[in-house]
């Protein structure tokens, strides 16, 4: 047993353990086969289902590389793989056959480290992993070198699970999150990914994956599913042979959240099944943007033009292409530069085979806001919010099918419900087009002021 000390956050005790639980120690175990060779190692933390406040940090000093059978992170261990004694520029890898990161567990994967998963199965997925070093000499220049990996199988993790800044996390094809939370700051590189059951994941716009530049990804497969919910930053681009979002009827929801301005290329397949949603609502311009609101109370425009009580011809001019739209909504008036009711953001769709829409695809506007009814509403009594306009939904594909919704409608303004009456506009509708082969599609597109 070598679980840290119970947390005083476990049982309410802040005199017992002032300065919060202690962190789990290592067990390693190595096996001598008869011939002397080594046989399996591996390294375990486990916290004996105690609190820990703070992660182990687990390094192996002056080593570029090490070599383990299995990595078990168990019952509350809060573990950070952290590189230490290697030269500047350079990258520490801890390369294993077996992973084991369950619900209530913690694993980082700090800067200039990296974990390699290579788990088990009759198919290989070649990655490559550059690193460089700094060398001092007479004409001063840098080294790069890489390192390939070959990796098969599939890994489950369902630990918070985190990929600092130049932190790297090269796993096996086939990666399943469930029931855990994904924060990605750094690199990840897997083939098929997939977040369900409630998942939690957070992509950053330093993340990538390994080989690409900044807020790039590529994947076969990227599915969103069983309640999980994947946050998307401004800027992001998404290649991958298949996406699917959400599931059939009577499963929980998926939810993709958009910031900003996003775009998705598939090579096969894109479906956003029944209970499946991509929502930007709210997420482009905050109170300015090309057709924000600069009067009080007056609605963003975009597609179409923001509500504005006291002029005629509405808000500010529309802005953006209405066959290939990929501008955001602009943001309604708001006092103090409050961000309550931005303009929708804008999603792109590149499908080369099919697009199935189901569910939900929605970049509207904020919706409405009661002045003055609660701590956490900006809108206060005797001001004016105006509706952020809709944004964009752009989607190229040769087969289109499904019943579901593209939404890139205004906001609507603010209401004072303690009786007042306030001239508050609405937002302009966004825009929405579709470029398709062939086309069953059956659902709704909408783009109401």
């Amino acid at each position: 047993d070598v679980s840290g000390g119970s947390s005083h956050l476990a049982n309410g005790d802040a005199a017992q353990w002032p300065n919060g639980g202690g962190s789990p120690g290592s067990v390693y175990t190595e096996e001598i086969l008869s011939g002397g060779e080594k046989g399996r190692t591996t390294l375990t933390f486990d916290n004996k289902e105690k609190l820990s406040d703070y992660p182990t940090y687990f390094s192996n000093p002056n080593q570029l590389n090490t070599t383990l059978t299995g990595l078990f992170i168990k019952n509350n261990a809060s573990v950070s793989l952290h590189p230490e004694n290697i030269s500047y520029g350079a990258k520490s890898a801890l390369d294993i056959l077996e992973f084991e990161a369950p619900h209530g567990c913690i694993f980082r994967i700090g800067k200039d480290a990296v974990l390699i998963v290579k788990a088990t199965s009759e198919t290989k997925t070649m990655y490559e992993v550059s690193t460089k070093q700094n060398v001092l000499s007479k004409n001063q220049y840098q080294r790069v070198t890489s390192a390939i990996y070959y990796l098969d199988g599939e890994v489950q993790i369902g630990a918070k699970f985190l990929v600092s800044e130049g932190g790297s996390f090269v796993g096996p094809p086939n990666i399943a999150f469930k029931e855990a939370e994904l924060i990605l700051r750094g690199t990840l590189s897997t083939s098929q990914l997939v977040l369900q059951d409630y998942t939690k994941a957070t992509f950053y716009a330093t993340a990538s994956t390994s080989g690409l530049p900044p807020n790039q990804h590529a994947f076969t497969v990227l599915r969103v599913s069983d309640g999980a919910i994947l946050t998307l930053p401004t800027g992001i681009k998404i290649v991958s042979d298949r996406i699917v979002i959400g599931g059939q009827e009577g499963s929980s929801s998926a939810t993709v959240i958009t910031h900003g301005v996003i775009s998705v290329v598939t090579n096969l397949e894109a479906s956003v099944l029944k209970t499946g949603i991509i929502r930007g609502d709210g997420n482009g311009y905050f109170n300015d943007g090309p057709g924000g609101a600069s009067s009080s109370g007056g609605g963003g425009s975009h597609g179409g033009r923001g509500g504005l009580a006291n002029d005629i011809l509405g808000g500010p001019e529309t802005y953006g292409d209405p066959k290939a739209p990929i501008t955001m909504g602009s943001g309604g008036w708001t006092p103090n530069s409050f961000k309550d009711n931005g303009g929708g953001g804008a999603f792109s769709l590149l499908s080369k085979g099919v697009t199935k829409l189901y569910g939900l695809i929605s970049m509207n506007g904020n919706l409405k806001f009661n002045h003055g009814t609660s701590p956490s509403n900006n809108c206060m009594l005797n001001n004016q919010c105006g509706g952020g306009a809709g944004g964009s939904v752009w989607i190229q594909t040769q087969l289109f099918e499904g019943d579901g919704i593209i939404s890139t409608n205004g906001g609507q303004p603010g209401e004072d419900i303690t009786g007042g009456k306030f001239g508050s506009g609405g937002g302009g509708g966004g825009r929405i087009s579709v470029n398709c082969t062939h086309k069953t599609f059956t659902g709704v597109l909408q783009a109401y002021g």
